[in-house]
């Protein structure tokens, strides 16, 4: 929805001068030439699910023992990373097991 129909060419005016005097107060731009792009276009966000964001906090929890555990501390804690392997590695460690399985 375009702003001018919203809340009025009036408002609008009022808003871009008063921007446009404080950007000069502060000597952001030179105010003999000013152009403005107000183009919006719709774009498809991909907003972060439930269990995308349980996902990265359990292999951010799971590193950051590792972490710990590799400088010395927390040593009697065990620690099992239970993240999602990506499918690439995912695929690779499966052929693995499956060609260690099969192997004479």
């Amino acid at each position: 929805m375009k702003l001018t129909r919203r809340c009025g060419d009036a408002a609008l005016t009022g808003l871009n001068d008063a921007l446009l005097a404080k950007a000069a107060e502060h000597k952001l731009l030179r105010t003999d030439k000013v152009r403005a792009d107000t183009t919006v276009v719709q774009v498809a966000v991909a907003y972060p699910t439930d269990s995308g964001l349980l996902a990265k906090a359990v292999g951010s929890i799971a590193s950051t023992i590792t972490r710990i555990q590799a400088a010395g501390g927390a040593t009697r804690t065990r620690v099992r990373d239970r993240s999602r392997l990506p499918a690439a590695e995912n695929a690779t460690s499966s052929s693995l097991r499956r060609a260690a399985f099969f192997a004479p």
